[in-house]
């Protein structure tokens, strides 16, 4: 919702006079929907579409009476009202901009009484709760994140488990609802069934989560020559059949790391500062079991020498400032002077 605030913002100062040359006009009121009645909402922000389009080409806001209009080039439009804790919608009363309805400015007509009734989050607010445990031992799970999502990407909440489980997650707009679980340590699960809110208090909500086995490598790093454990050594897998995947750990004062790592076939090596960079043998199997171990490297201190000599011309004329560049055969990268 701040992108679309943000972006209205920019328009008002932005959108020159001339947009309106031979144009028309959107207009209409933007009400509070409160147990009084509809009120009308001043500052609410109106963002103007085209029906065809994905970023907003005009915009305003409502004055205090709640009334807006914003001029327009003759065309197709789709309309939308926001306002800070205020449940943002699409004209005709729509979540989803797929069923907003257009409105159309002619040369001989202007859209006018495209009007919003808006409700606040406080006052149309339902309630989804229920309890976290685990799928084996029935034990409440705390720290759990709990998730519900709408049809709508503006109908969304969260929560977290308490020491007892339980979770409630209020302020939920009228919606269908998907909900779900998750914590380290446990797959992710849905509940069976969508949760359906009418601003009422749905509760029994329960979710069992299953623990999930942690999958990855670990191993030891240290100095080939001494034997020493390596601190603070780099060690990158990279997943031989999705080439951009890769993850990364790094080595404790002890010279060991673990790296968490799905199912699979990887490539590994290790680096640390002052010693030559090493590649795991052989590709590195992860199996859905836990965590394949031993995965040791033992590094090459890296030894630094010079090259030196003299630049001349054919006459044997010695040549200052001349730039030499020193290339490791292999390597594409390079030292130089």
């Amino acid at each position: 919702m701040k992108k679309v605030f943000l972006s209205l913002a920019v328009l008002l100062l932005l959108v020159p006079a001339a947009w309106a040359q031979g144009g028309g006009h959107i207009s209409g009121t933007v009400y509070a929907d409160t147990p009084d009645g509809n009120v009308p909402l001043g500052n609410a922000h109106i963002g103007i579409f085209l029906a065809d389009g994905h970023m907003p080409v005009a915009g305003g806001m409502t004055d205090s009476l709640g009334s807006y209009s914003v001029n327009v080039r003759h065309g197709n439009y789709q309309v939308r009202a926001d306002k800070w804790s205020f449940i943002g919608e699409w004209y005709d009363d729509v979540q989803r901009r797929s069923d907003a309805t257009v409105v159309t400015v002619t040369d001989s007509s202007n859209a006018e009484g495209v009007d919003f009734v808006l409700a606040s989050f406080e006052s149309n607010g339902g309630s989804i709760s229920g309890t976290i445990t685990d799928a084996g031992t029935g034990n409440p799970i705390p720290g759990a994140m709990v998730t519900a999502r709408g049809s709508s990407n503006w109908n969304m909440g969260h929560a977290y488990s308490d020491t007892a489980g339980n979770y409630v997650m209020t302020g939920l707009r009228a919606d269908t609802y998907t909900v779900a679980a998750g914590k380290e340590g446990y797959a992710r699960t849905e509940y069976p069934d969508s949760v359906v809110l009418n601003g009422d208090d749905v509760t029994g909500i329960d979710i069992a989560l299953t623990p999930y086995v942690q999958t990855g490598i670990s191993g030891t790093v240290t100095d080939l020559a001494s034997g020493l454990p390596i601190a603070g050594a780099h060690v990158v897998a990279y997943d031989v059949d999705h080439r951009f995947f890769c993850r990364m750990g790094y080595t404790g004062e002890d010279g060991t790391y673990s790296i968490q790592l799905r199912p699979g076939e990887y490539r590994v090596q290790a680096y640390a500062r002052g010693y030559v960079e090493m590649e795991y043998p052989q590709h590195v199997i992860v199996t859905a079991d836990g965590f394949t171990e031993n995965i040791d490297f033992a590094l090459e201190t890296l030894h630094f020498g010079s090259i030196s000599g003299a630049v001349s011309d054919t006459a044997g004329d010695p040549i200052g400032q001349a730039y030499v560049v020193a290339r490791k055969l292999g390597n594409r990268f390079a030292q130089h002077t």
